[in-house]
């Protein structure tokens, strides 16, 4: 933390991310994912109206084969419920953020990027605090070929 005479406080990703940690408001939660056959892969975040808003701070994205991902926004529940936050405050309390999963004979939502994904290989696609979901909100990875497996790891806050 960094403070200047006459001017704001200023704090930086790594003490923010460090506070919310603290405070149990910093969760994780990711899956592997194979589509049904014919299917493009879905795993995304959501924000199912917790009266939070959720914070992405990063994602980890593995895939299968040498295919583009995809970072879509889509605010239409995925199909199936797989896991909510995993508190990374070891006493504090399951998160409200939801991850999903869908296979889809179509890739849903809009695209907000695109990124080359080398196979077998794992990328960081997404910048420090690159997303705010507000309630109902849901953004998702998926990738441009069908039948590839999909992995993918979001660490987000809760505020």
């Amino acid at each position: 933390m960094e403070i200047r005479l006459g001017s704001a406080l200023e704090v930086t990703a790594t003490e923010q991310w460090r506070a919310d940690l603290r405070a149990g408001r910093a969760m994780t939660a990711g899956m592997r994912f194979a589509p049904a056959l014919g299917e493009f892969p879905h795993i995304g975040l959501r924000n199912p109206g917790s009266g939070k808003i959720l914070i992405l701070r990063s994602a980890i994205i593995g895939i299968s084969g040498a295919v583009d991902i995809g970072f879509h926004r889509h605010d239409t529940t995925l199909t199936t419920a797989v896991d909510n936050g995993h508190n990374l405050l070891s006493s504090g309390p399951t998160g409200q953020g939801q991850l999903r999963s869908q296979s889809n004979a179509a890739n849903l939502g809009t695209v907000l990027n695109r990124y080359p994904g080398p196979s077998g290989q794992v990328i960081m696609p997404v910048p420090e605090w690159g997303y705010e979901l507000a309630s109902f909100a849901q953004i998702l990875f998926t990738c441009y070929t069908v039948d590839t497996v999909l992995y993918a790891n979001f660490w987000w806050a809760e505020v």
